[in-house]
């Protein structure tokens, strides 16, 4: 057995329940997943492999403003029940596949696009 010295509440670093320590890791994990693209996408525009336009800086600030204010507002919609904020993210992220997919135009050309590779021909 580990023996581990105790802090003043008389438990010790290795006394958590196993699905606190597993919940806590999986929480470590998705912030480091989430704060990737802010430290990689900047870094593969200005590599020169895609495009640049005007509103790259634009679209960061905007992912940076949506991970500042996500919190704050899931906060605030949670006074109103706890599904509420995940309804709401849901109806944003429904609203957003929309816009996208009626708004933005097609980039590549049909014809020389390079199927998946189990896609059936």
């Amino acid at each position: 057995m580990i023996t581990v010295e105790t802090n003043r509440r008389g438990m010790g670093l290795l006394d958590l329940d196993r699905r606190v320590f597993a919940l806590g890791l999986a929480w470590m994990a998705d912030a480091i997943g989430n704060s990737f693209p802010i430290v990689v996408l900047p870094l593969y525009i200005a590599s020169g492999r895609i495009p640049i336009d005007a509103l790259v800086g634009t679209r960061l600030a905007a992912f940076g403003i949506g991970v500042a204010i996500g919190p704050l507002a899931s906060g605030y919609l949670e006074r109103f029940g706890f599904a509420v904020p995940f309804l709401v993210a849901g109806a944003l992220a429904t609203l957003a596949l929309v816009v996208v997919s009626t708004q933005v135009a097609e980039t590549g050309d049909p014809d020389t696009a390079v199927g998946l590779p189990l896609a059936s021909d």
